[in-house]
């Protein structure tokens, strides 16, 4: 994610077309033609980049195959579900009806729907009507107690989700430094207050 000024420019005129001016967000539209004179509205304009990168796992060749201009209010976690499930689904097109191996990226909120589609911990009635997450099977690991996550298959194909890892460290010494809330690992409920009826100092409150 690409962090851009907010402002407009104009665009050279397209074959057969006249110039545009760019630089609103993909949510409203991303260009205005000059002619008739546009009003611009500058709470519509871009200030992030959104892009998905698809890479090859034997050679790391990559390739930047969805720019998306934003509004950064607007990036909800439901359009980032809807986004990444149209990049899964085009590139199983592209590749002999086989799915991505894997889909990396990072802890932020906006990613949340993402990760727990990869998990197998969203309702069926949430993915009902999206790309690639709504056709996938999600096989429960029984054989792991406490262990509410299920794999997602497509095709007859794993999926698997990559977080990144400095990310997640972060986040996990955030929540046992804790005081002002409880913590969940898999299906287990965590807290202090154990420890500070044995005598332990509470955590600081963040």
């Amino acid at each position: 994610m690409y962090n851009y000024r907010p402002a407009v420019d104009l665009h050279p005129p397209v074959p057969h077309g006249c110039p545009l001016i760019v630089g609103g967000a993909a949510e409203w539209k991303p260009y205005l033609p000059t002619v008739p004179k546009p009003e611009l509205d500058y709470d519509k304009v871009a200030v992030l980049m959104l892009s998905l990168i698809a890479a090859r796992c034997d050679t790391r060749q990559t390739w930047d195959v969805c720019q998306n201009p934003r509004v950064r209010a607007h990036l909800t976690k439901e359009k980032m579900l809807g986004l990444c499930g149209t990049v899964h689904q085009s590139l199983r097109e592209t590749a002999d009806k086989k799915p991505p191996v894997s889909c990396a990226k990072d802890w932020h909120k906006s990613h949340i729907l993402v990760t727990l589609a990869l998990h197998g911990l969203v309702k069926a009635a949430t993915l009902r009507g999206v790309d690639f997450f709504g056709r996938a099977e999600y096989i429960p690991m029984m054989f792991i107690p406490f262990f509410p996550y299920k794999c997602l298959i497509y095709s007859k194909e794993a999926v698997f989700c990559a977080g990144d890892p400095p990310h997640l460290e972060k986040h996990l010494v955030e929540h046992n430094r804790t005081g002002v809330r409880f913590q969940k690992w898999c299906s287990l409920f965590c807290t202090h207050c154990p420890g500070v009826l044995g005598g332990h100092h509470a955590p600081p409150h963040q």
